[in-house]
């Protein structure tokens, strides 16, 4: 988000989700390295158990989600919008009716919503190709006005030669 946002103000406030995201997935590398994890299936999902127990488990989902959502929500881009909403619909959801399996439902909802990221990286770059090839006409007409023009001076300075 931080390399498509235009504005210096977003990309200042990107930053900062940046590094909000980098100290989450820090701390969550640091839980898996040196905490007890496991994963076992129960009743069609994946339960996540750990030996580790935060202190503010709150703090922890709040930074995630504000990386995760809110981040896509201020963006620019109106596919990213859509990306967010649907991104905390499926948390709400997630989070309402599988309560106890939160990472695992949540990150079904995750592989299903990334369809809107293919979409949006599509969009991107056929908006880039049209991009480059308007530049490329504008290009080429420029070149041959240019060259009309000098065209036009020689044939005078040919005209006034003779």
């Amino acid at each position: 988000m931080w390399l498509l946002e235009k504005k210096s103000v977003q990309r200042r406030i990107y930053l900062l989700f940046s590094i909000i995201g980098v100290f989450v997935a820090v701390s969550f590398i640091h839980i898996l390295l040196f905490h007890h994890a496991s994963a076992f299936i129960n009743a069609f999902h994946i339960d996540y158990t750990f030996d580790y127990i935060p202190s503010h488990p709150w703090l922890f989902t709040g930074l995630y989600l504000i990386a995760t959502i809110v981040s896509l929500l201020i963006s620019s881009f109106k596919k990213m919008w859509l990306f967010g909403i649907v991104n905390l619909a499926s948390y709400l959801f997630t989070k309402i009716f599988f309560h106890g399996h939160v990472v695992s439902i949540w990150c079904f909802f995750g592989a299903i919503s990334s369809i809107i990221v293919l979409l949006i990286i599509l969009e991107l770059n056929v908006s880039t190709e049209k991009k480059k090839r308007f530049s490329h006409k504008i290009n080429l007409k420029s070149k041959l006005i240019k060259y009309d023009k000098s065209t036009l001076i020689f044939s005078k300075l040919n005209l006034q030669i003779k």
